[in-house]
Order: structure tokens, then C-alpha cells, then sequence
């Protein structure tokens, strides 16, 4: 299975600031119509730091690499396949022709499915993100499924999820110290099976709360993704740019898109803006291809490339756009 898998980044809203990191709660933790969330990634760090109380995590030396994403929250009714998820009451855009839908209420954050361009995951089980009020040394688990049908192929995406506040402290960011930050480590365990094959993924993700802004300061996301027999490791690290002010003045929002997902032999690109040239990174850093496009859609072929996971990164003259490719061949 090929897949286009975007950075997991979620936006949560806190309140009640209190000695052991602040307490998300229904009040102000759930995705709003309108709410606007800009990312920007970062260098690769190796480690997310210690748990507990009283932490300090120093990251006051991270790096950002130009690479933007921007997500807003809409309603679901103004999406291609809002029949698809009836119970959703907001879905997430991330500019790129993808989204992502949700249940948000008093109780708790459930993510319903996904709309990725190409195929409609949809949970029969839904995943369960928070439940409301939540704060540190608070654990909690749930189970998902979700389906999908991709080149006439079934499948089945089944697994575990695992919320805990598991420490508070101080954050340095980027030139900027937060006090009393909830630290939130977020743990999913699950596969993807077809009758071609299955592809285990284990993700281990950090999210940093100062009790004021809606989205996280910092997300830290290790996957551990094994396919036909080969494992990969991942790290991606994500500064919210709208908090630490590494926002690009000036700069218009561009939408990049990825289709078909999965792709065997031709990968096509389109993008709302004139591209000048795209690469292809495997997972140790390599570049595997580069091209110079001058134009807002094109297509590369792909059917030289062997089984694995890429990143893919497109130019233009204002900024870069970052994506995560996964082009596994069992379809």
C-alpha cells in the first residue's frame, strides 16, 4: 500500500492553570468552526525528555526548516464527503484537499475518520483522543477500526490508543520560556491489513500545554512503521508558529496535493500555486529525486523507487511545503 500520511498534530484548547500544569476541559479543549492552527517543522531532536513534575525541557536550540503546515477548522457540511461522517460537528482542512473529522463535545475528543483525496477512511469504531477534564498524571486507553478501500482493495486499520498527562514543568522554546506546561504523551499502536499484506505502526507523540493557547507550543512525533518485513524510524518535531513568532509575515496560504494515494508507477502533484521544483528524501536522509517543475501540476514517476517511505518537499518562491510519503508496495 502506498499512503500519503500527514504529520498527526493535535490542536487542544486548556484552561484551569493550576500547580501540576494546566486541565483541559470541554469548555475551551474542543475544536471550534473557524479556529485557524500554523505549524512550522523543525529540525529532529532524539529525544522528547523526562516525565514527571517540574520538568524543564530545554529546546531552545531548534532549528526550523521553512517547511509550513496550515490547518483550519471547518464545518463538516462544507466538505466533498460530509455524508460520509453524519456525527462529525467539525472537520479539519489542512490545505491540501485532505480532511479530518471529529466529534467534539463536553465529554471527549473523537476523531470519526479521514477524507485524504483518494479514498474515505471511515472508524466504525471511532478514536477516542481526550476525555473532558484532563490534566496531569490522568490516563486513559481506547480501542479503534477503521475501513477503507483503496485501488479495489479492502482494509482494515484496527489498533490501541493511549492519553496520559505525564508531566508538567517549564518549556524553552525558540527564544521564549513557558512556565507551568502540561506535557501530554499520546500512544498509538495499531496495523493495516489488506489481503496483500500488513503494514504495523507504532506512534509515540508529545504535545506541550501552557494553559493559554488552543493548539500545543511543541509536538514531537516518533513513528515506528514495519512493512514487508523492513522497519522504519521517524521523528518529526513541529513548533506552533503563531505562539513562538516564527510566523512568515506575508506569506499566502498554498494548498499542495498528492494524488492517486495509493500510487504504483506515476505520483501526480497539484498545488494552488506554481511549483520551481520538488525532491524525494528516504528515511535516512538520502535524496532519491529531484525535479524542476516551473508549473502549478505535474507528475513524477515513481515506479523505480524501491518499498519504503519518502519525504516529499515542494519549492516555490515564497516557502516550502513538507509531506510524508509512504509507498509501500503490497496493493
Amino acid at each position: 500500500m502506498k499512503k500519503i500520511s500527514l504529520l498527526l498534530i493535535f490542536f487542544i484548547r486548556l484552561i484551569g492553570v493550576n500547580a501540576q500544569g494546566p486541565t483541559l476541559t470541554s469548555a475551551n479543549a474542543g475544536y471550534a468552526v473557524g479556529d485557524l492552527y500554523n505549524f512550522e517543522i523543525c529540525d529532529s531532536i532524539t529525544t522528547a525528555g523526562n516525565s514527571g513534575a517540574g520538568v524543564v525541557w530545554d529546546y531552545s536550540t531548534l532549528n526550523t526548516l521553512g517547511y509550513i503546515i496550515n490547518q483550519t477548522c471547518i464545518s463538516p457540511s462544507g466538505t466533498p464527503n460530509a455524508s460520509s461522517f453524519l456525527t462529525a460537528n467539525v472537520a479539519i482542512d489542512d490545505q491540501t484537499g485532505y480532511y479530518y473529522y471529529y466529534l467534539s463535545n463536553s465529554t471527549e475528543l473523537t476523531m470519526l475518520g479521514e477524507d485524504n483525496f483518494s479514498y474515505i477512511t471511515v472508524y466504525s469504531d471511532p478514536q477516542k483522543m481526550f476525555v473532558f477534564p484532563f490534566s496531569y498524571g490522568l490516563v486513559f486507553t481506547d480501542n479503534f477500526t477503521a475501513t477503507y478501500t483503496s485501488s479495489g482493495i479492502v482494509h482494515t486499520k484496527t489498533g490501541t490508543s493511549s492519553s496520559e498527562g505525564d508531566g508538567w514543568g517549564t518549556l524553552l522554546l525558540h527564544g521564549n520560556t513557558f512556565n507551568n506546561v502540561l506535557r501530554v504523551k499520546i500512544t498509538q499502536n495499531y496495523t493495516d491489513q489488506s489481503a496483500n499484506g500488513t503494514i504495523s505502526t507504532y506512534l509515540q507523540s508529545y504535545l506541550w500545554y501552557d494553559g493559554i493557547h488552543k493548539a500545543p507550543l511543541l509536538t514531537f512525533n516518533e513513528y515506528l512503521i514495519t512493512c514487508n518485513g523492513t522497519s522504519y524510524t521517524i521523528i518529526k518535531v513541529a513548533i506552533n508558529s503563531d505562539v513562538v513568532g516564527i510566523k512568515e509575515p506575508g506569506c499566502p496560504k498554498i494548498s499542495v496535493s498528492l494524488y492517486p494515494n495509493p500510487a504504483k508507477d506515476v505520483l501526480n502533484i497539484y498545488s494552488s500555486a506554481k511549483i520551481a521544483g520538488i525532491k524525494l528524501f528516504n528515511v535516512y536522509g538520502q535524496l532519491v529525486l529531484s525535479s524542476r517543475v516551473n508549473s502549478a501540476n505535474t507528475a513524477i514517476n515513481i515506479v523505480n523507487l524501491a518499498d519504503g517511505i519518502y519525504l516529499f518537499t515542494d519549492r516555490n518562491k515564497r516557502r516550502h511545503h513538507y509531506k510524508e510519503c509512504n509507498y509501500p508496495q503490497i496493493n
